[in-house]
């Protein structure tokens, strides 16, 4: 197994209709996932070198568009959206009779509005940051991996008596340690009123 693999084990294991409908049920993750789909287009239309003919141009501005379309239905925030719906208004449009002067535009502008856009989406919802992670940050990141593939795999032996120790271990398995402390503080003001 490559060192970047182990991101995609549990995504082999479900259908693409299963991904979709888990995915649309949680409006920040849906966010996440069009904004991710957005960038890598802008990145497709101003890759040098760059794409070879009328069609893939043409393929990749239409869903540009279909992600900004669904970006903009589902921006949490005003201003979020207002600065996404300016943005996009920079982009030229496309014109099936001179799209060699489309190619031309995204080669000249395309990175600088990719990297527009990525700072937008660091800014407003903390994604799009390249991390170069170091191999050893990467081994770490596979220990954790397979430390929650084992956590989730003995959950998914316990038995229905354990299903409160169940619910805390899911509700707390990604957390980082701040938040997982923040809760254990706000459980026991709870349990102390």
């Amino acid at each position: 197994m490559k060192n970047n693999d182990f991101f995609d084990i549990s995504l082999k294991q479900i259908s693409a209709f299963e991904f979709h409908s888990i995915l649309y049920n949680d409006a920040d993750c849906a966010l996440d996932y069009e904004l991710s789909t957005l960038l890598y287009n802008l990145y497709c239309l101003s890759a040098d070198p760059p794409m070879l003919n009328y069609g893939s141009y043409r393929h990749c501005n239409l869903l540009l568009h279909h992600h900004f379309r669904n970006v903009l239905e589902n921006a949490l925030s005003n201003d979020f959206g207002f600065k996404l719906a300016k943005f996009k208004d920079e982009f030229p449009t496309f014109d099936s009779l001179d799209w060699e002067a489309f190619r031309d535009i995204w080669m000249m502008k395309g990175q600088a509005w990719a990297e527009k856009l990525r700072a937008v989406m660091i800014k407003h919802r903390n994604i799009g940051h390249d991390w170069q992670f170091s191999d050893e940050q990467k081994e770490l990141l596979k220990q954790y991996y397979d430390a929650n593939q084992l956590l989730v795999d003995c959950l998914n032996l316990l038995s229905d008596e354990s299903r409160d120790v169940r619910a805390e271990i899911e509700d707390t398995l990604l957390l980082p340690m701040s938040e997982i402390e923040k809760r254990k503080i706000k459980r026991r003001a709870k349990q102390s009123t």
